[in-house]
């Protein structure tokens, strides 16, 4: 019985050189959910200690852990004018948002790979039944439809995996991000007013 990377190996040979990249997207794309889940959780997890500080006015919470919520906070306590203020906050959302564009790029250009593979593997299909006079084997036509089959199918299963994990994110980004707005009104000391 083969092990599981054995039958990785030979899926990515069987699927030709396209599944190299495919491979490589959906290992950058689970490495920049991690992080991004890792952050999240560690930075402004739900409930977390660190914002419950910041609403309590606790002013060593703006040193303990570098939490999103006291970063802003803090921000916005050495904020003068709204508009340094909403610099602050812009500061925050971008923290948040890191990665989210290049997860929206690798669920637009995975499946784009795929349709190349498709469209190589047809062409080599192609290929061997005009090519030589010979006797053609079956098996080497479906060799190229094989390949054609795989890719477009890893470029849509990376592309739907990375599309589900955005999704997630994006909505916890929301979350803390309503939240910060919160913070904002109640501990910013009114810089965000002015």
């Amino acid at each position: 019985m083969a092990s599981v990377s054995d039958e990785l190996v030979s899926l990515i040979e069987r699927g030709g050189v396209v599944m190299w990249p495919l491979l490589g997207l959906s290992v950058l794309a689970l490495a920049m959910v991690l992080e991004r889940l890792w952050f999240l959780f560690r930075a402004a997890g739900p409930g977390s200690r660190a914002e419950y500080e910041v609403l309590v006015g606790n002013p060593e919470a703006d040193v303990r852990g570098g939490s999103i919520y006291a970063m802003t906070v803090s921000g916005l306590r050495g904020a003068r004018t709204g508009s340094e203020a909403r610099a602050v906050m812009s500061s925050s959302y971008g923290r948040l948002e890191r990665f989210i564009p290049a997860l929206s790029t690798i669920i637009t250009v995975a499946p784009m790979l795929g349709i190349l593979g498709t469209v190589l593997g047809i062409i080599e299909s192609f290929e061997l039944l005009t090519g030589s006079g010979e006797t053609l084997d079956p098996t080497d036509v479906g060799a190229g439809i094989a390949e054609a089959l795989i890719t477009t199918a890893t470029g849509l299963t990376v592309a739907i995996g990375t599309l589900i994990a955005q999704q997630v994110l994006v909505a916890w980004i929301r979350v803390i991000e309503g939240r910060l707005d919160v913070l904002a009104e109640l501990g910013a000391g009114g810089a965000s007013e002015r």
